[in-house]
């Protein structure tokens, strides 16, 4: 009866409160129901106006809130109101009288929609108990002349707004007539100038502000606040403990203006030299050059002061060493020479820290205080680096739960080599199956349905996760419920809920591959058909080491287990399996295991992969099992043995890829387009991997950014076609400046750079990659670039000079702003090590003999970076080729002076 009566009075606009004020607790939950129900019901869409259309009008409205406010829970109350201010006089006078609820407070204070004025109306009541936060967001909009309305608001409600972070910097947007001191600057001024409050209480809090953690615009409005009060002198040297502590604030405004007040008091005798040094070191690691050279003025007027221990004073600005500006070096330096003793231990240690970052100008003005020059040994050239070590090594699982704790972690995407684990054990966790636990799987197929018919993709869910790997698994879950129809009632009822109809199909037989996950459909198949043939091996192909290497000797074990068990060798999960061995010489070290696979062409394959055996030496029936490997070891003379053999090309099959530049500009950025293409045309398609339709499909089809990395780690030894695939993709048709707030791509594809950049690449991708990561103007892709750069510099497998050509014939044609390359190389990978340094100097020379005759914009930075390196490295031997572009170049007034200073060391 009571859902009747609440819904007629609505209905027929009568008075309500009456009728709330008879309810009980557990009338109010019977009519919970209802009444959300109607709340359901206010608003419909009309497919007629196009729009949603409202079902009552504003009386029953405000009818339907008042019953929320007073039949609702906290935890039911909806927050998606109508037209009703609940903090207004009518709740005031007719509602909270006899009913204010437990959570009243928390909702005001939290939805802040409300005036100051009620604010403190309610409260004075004891309706409401207000927070300090909602006291100065309702103030920050007040009118300057409400201000004196309540004592309470300039004795202790107008500090709240140091406290709090508010719209106070805005409030100059809310004038809409002609009241004079609308702003809040000019308020305080005023309340100043009249005594109203505390002059020397508006400086201190002011000051405060700065390291409460407000943001930018905030922080640099009560800069402004600072700055009009006009503080003397006599304030300064009052307020020194704030200012020194506020020099801790993350923004450069306040500091600047900060340093300029003690500037002019450090030669006062009431300066606290001390205490301003307790807090003056961050100065030196500011990354506003503006507040170091600020820092510097001040000590050096510090120093010159008798009484001052200049040997401590120096060590601190020492700490501006660490400046990546040859300037500020420099200012460092000849204060630490023209103030500081060279037979200081003490100091030269602390310089010393800093000896690897210091330019080789800096050097000189300091050889005085330097200890010695930095030794490194040279890194041992290599071809290639070890990736299989203990800690990358993946679990074998042999038991049912751990299997199926493995299943469940697939749909989820969490490794990416999760799915083909799966595809590997699938087929021996059906001979684990049993009446008793078959009933574990069922949270498992759940998931897998949850998954494939949401209508959004999860945060690492990809196509296999979403359809294929559903696919699978639905069809193994009717195999399972027609085999165990008992056990998996519950399941089979669950399934026929979610209605699914043939969103899930049977997977189809087929050879097919001429799409990007073509091949883990082919590995899906396969492994549906060692389920059905009760085969219990494990796949060729499936890691042993994170994210996707074979171990060899597991390898060899494979194969001879399959022939033992007379199970046929698929081809793709041989190929995949060959691509992912590491190309190191493992001679003589596996002969005598190679020896007992009876396949002699596979034999054959394994002795010339392992350094075995010549390829020349070989007979090569089936290319589709050598060529993995060929294009895996990358030696020249062997390619091109097998095509002479073969008359074809291997361009395709191993990502070589001309580059073409367009001379269009893209229209909001005006940088040039790169495009990929092929020159040649080749006679021979081959099988499995190789499959011409399927590479064409890696190259110009779009993969899911959350299948991307499996595809690439499938051939973790030939990763160029993908990679040069991910550079045409992200740059062509625009630049490497796609301005989007997020670039997941390019960070995946850099990411995987780093995890199959093992051995010398002698292919041009991963360098195009690297590049496009180095311009990039994400910061974290030119940081994650910067770090495989010194990784493989580390392991002496990168081509430096070569890497500097390609970023010269991009530049060359206006691809991305030269600053970009020389900012991130003084800040990030300029003075790393001696070793590194060189390795940056053949990067620039390889950079500028790819240059045009004419010199592009910028290229002035280039070059004095180049003579900085050219310094430290006297020996290194410049190319005629260099030289002959930087004699053209000199014609250039602007660059004369640094090509000269380059040419004479």
């Amino acid at each position: 009866m009571l859902t009747t009566e609440l819904e007629s009075i609505i209905k027929n606009e009568e008075e309500i409160i009456p009728f709330l004020k008879t309810l009980s607790p557990k009338d109010k939950k019977e009519l919970w129901s209802q009444l959300r129900r109607i709340k359901k019901g206010v608003y419909e869409f009309s497919e007629e106006q196009g729009r949603r259309i409202c079902h009552y009008n504003d009386a029953q409205l405000l009818l339907i809130d008042v019953a929320s406010f007073v039949i609702c829970e906290k935890k039911n109350f909806s927050r998606i109101t109508y037209k009703t201010d609940f903090g207004s006089e009518f709740f005031e006078n007719e509602i909270l009288p006899w009913y204010v609820p437990s959570w009243y407070s928390d909702y005001i204070n939290n939805e802040k929609k409300i005036s100051y004025d009620r604010v403190l109306q309610l409260s004075k009541k004891g309706f409401l108990k207000p927070t300090t936060s909602l006291i100065a967001d309702c103030l920050a909009i007040v009118w300057d002349d409400d201000l004196f309305n309540y004592p309470e608001t300039l004795k202790e409600h107008i500090w709240y707004l140091f406290q709090e972070e508010t719209i106070i910097s805005q409030r100059y947007s809310y004038v809409f007539d002609d009241r004079k001191n609308r702003r809040w600057i000019d308020i305080f001024t005023k309340l100043v100038e009249e005594n109203h409050i505390e002059r020397e209480k508006v400086i201190t809090h002011t000051i405060l502000t700065f390291t409460s953690g407000f943001n930018k615009t905030n922080t640099g409005w009560f800069t402004d606040l600072l700055l009009s009060l006009e503080i003397t002198k006599e304030e300064i040297l009052l307020h020194q403990e704030e200012i020194f502590t506020a020099l801790n604030t993350q923004h450069s405004k306040p500091i600047n203006t900060l340093l300029k007040y003690i500037k002019s008091i450090v030669s006062e005798e009431e300066f606290q030299i001390d205490l301003f040094i307790q807090y003056a070191g961050i100065l030196f690691v500011s990354e506003t050059k503006a507040v170091v050279n600020t820092a510097l003025q001040i000590f050096e007027k510090i120093i010159q002061q008798p009484t001052t221990d200049k040997s401590d004073l120096l060590k601190i600005i020492t700490e501006g060493l660490i400046q990546t500006d040859e300037k500020i070096q420099l200012k460092v330096a000849k204060l630490i020479v023209k103030y500081g003793d060279p037979l200081d231990e003490p100091l030269k240690d602390q310089i010393s820290i800093y000896h690897e970052s210091l330019f080789f100008s800096v050097k000189e003005v300091l050889s005085s205080f330097l200890i010695h020059e930095e030794t490194y040994e040279e890194i041992e050239e290599k071809n290639c680096i070890s990736v299989l070590f203990d800690e990358n090594e993946i679990p074998v699982y042999s038991t049912f739960d751990e299997i199926l704790f493995l299943i469940a972690q697939v749909i989820e995407n969490n490794e990416v080599y999760h799915v083909e684990l799966l595809l590997n054990y699938l087929p021996k966790l059906d001979q684990l199956i049993t009446n008793e636990n078959v009933s574990k799987l069922e949270p498992v197929f759940k998931r897998v349905l949850e998954v494939h018919t949401s209508r959004t993709w999860t945060k690492n869910v990809g196509a296999l996760e979403k359809y294929y790997i559903p696919n699978y698994l639905n069809e193994y879950a009717d195999i399972l419920m027609e085999r165990y129809p008992n056990e998996l009632q519950k399941y089979k009822q669950f399934r026929n809920k979610k209605n699914i109809g043939d969103e899930l199909k049977y997977l189809k037989e087929t050879g097919r591959i001429n799409f990007p996950l073509g091949v883990y459909y082919q590995l899906i198949l396969y492994s549906r058909q060692l389920l059905k043939e009760n085969q219990k091996v494990d796949f060729l192909s499936t890691p042993t080491h994170a994210p996707c290497w074979i171990a060899p000797q597991v390898l060899i074990d494979r194969i001879i287990s399959f022939e033992e068990k007379g199970v046929a060798i698929n081809l793709i999960d041989f190929q995949i399996a060959i691509g992912r061995i590491p190309v190191q010489d493992f001679k003589g070290k596996l002969t005598s295991l190679i020896q007992k696979i009876n396949h002699q062409e596979i034999k054959e394959v394994l002795n010339y992969h392992f350094s075995e055996k010549a390829l020349q030496t070989l007979t090569i029936d089936h290319p589709e099992l050598w060529l993995q490997s060929v294009i895996s070891r990358n030696i020249q003379d062997e390619i091109t043995f097998l095509e002479n053999k073969l008359n074809t090309n291997f361009d395709i099959e191993r990502g070589v890829f001309k580059r073409k530049f367009k001379s269009e500009f893209a229209s909001s950025y005006n940088y040039t387009k790169v495009k990929f293409f092929l020159e040649n045309e080749v006679i021979n398609d081959f099988n499995g991997i190789f499959k011409r339709d399927y590479l064409s499909s890696l190259f110009h089809e779009n993969i899911h950014h959350n299948d991307d990395m499996k595809v690439l780690l499938l051939q973790p030894n030939n990763p160029n076609i993908l990679l040069s695939k991910a550079f045409h993709s992200f740059y062509f048709g625009g630049t490497i400046l796609p301005e989007v707030p997020e670039q997941t791509f390019e960070l995946d594809y850099l990411k995987g750079l780093e995890k199959v950049w093992y051995k010398e690449e002698t292919n041009d991708a991963p360098y195009c990659v690297l590049m496009g990561g180095i311009l990039n103007p994400g910061n974290v892709h030119r940081d994650l670039s910067v770090e495989i750069w010194l990784n493989v510099n580390d392991k002496g497998i990168f081509d430096n000079k070569r890497f500097g050509a390609i970023i010269g014939e991009f530049q060359a044609r206006g691809y991305a702003p030269v600053k970009r390359l020389t900012d991130l190389i003084v800040k990030r990978m300029l003075n790393i090590s001696k070793k590194h340094n060189e390795n940056l100097l053949e990067v620039l020379v390889g950079m500028v003999e790819n240059m045009p005759s004419t010199p592009i914009r910028g290229i002035k930075k280039v070059l004095e970076l180049i003579k900085e390196l050219k310094t430290s490295h006297s020996n290194y031997l410049l190319s005629d080729r260099f030289k002959e572009t930087l004699e053209v170049w000199k014609e250039n007034k602007g660059l004369k002076s640094v090509i000269n200073s380059i040419l004479e060391i």
